[in-house]
């Protein structure tokens, strides 16, 4: 069961980073995204809620303002990470050993079990994905500033960046 869930959360943290950066999320906003916000055939989602930790408790609530509510087309990239997530998911979900311990709340980044995603577990992850890969250090959130800087080198003009990113 162990090697099965390392390979599932490891398509989860690829599948997160790679988003991240297609889109610039903020990190509350990655753990709050439901699949019935995607729409992989048109490759777009929808921000419609992030997961924070309030009084101690891991809590859905609303983006904090108007413009960080937004709908954001997803490059190919994205959505074939997406994709695949979705694949590992189902057939984790299917094996015996996940039944009574699978929890769907319908979330795309999770634990192993289905739960939400605790964030804190973010920074050593990246830490250790960027070592193994050898890449240099950089923090959860600066995914969200190499999109804007990806987003500028290819032409995108700063209003549809700030529309992405979800600024007013």
């Amino acid at each position: 069961m162990t090697g099965i869930t390392n390979a599932f959360l490891r398509k989860v943290k690829i599948a997160l980073f790679t988003v991240a950066l297609a889109v610039g999320f903020r990190l509350g906003e990655a753990f709050g995204l439901n699949w019935t916000e995607l729409d992989l055939q048109s490759g777009t989602l929808a921000v419609a809620r992030q997961l924070q930790r309030v009084k101690g408790k891991l809590t859905f609530i609303e983006p904090k303002t108007r413009n960080a509510r937004r709908s954001i087309p997803l490059h190919a990239f994205a959505v074939e990470a997406l994709q695949e997530l979705r694949r590992q998911r189902q057939q984790l979900q299917d094996m015996p050993f996940a039944g009574d311990k699978w929890t769907n709340h319908g979330l795309v980044f999770t634990s192993g079990i289905g739960t939400p995603a605790d964030p804190r577990n973010v920074a050593r992850t990246l830490t250790a994905f960027l070592k193994a890969n050898k890449l240099p250090k950089i923090q959860f959130h600066d995914l969200r500033h190499s999109c804007a800087t990806l987003l500028l080198s290819q032409g995108t003009d700063p209003r549809t960046i700030m529309q992405t990113l979800g600024h007013s």
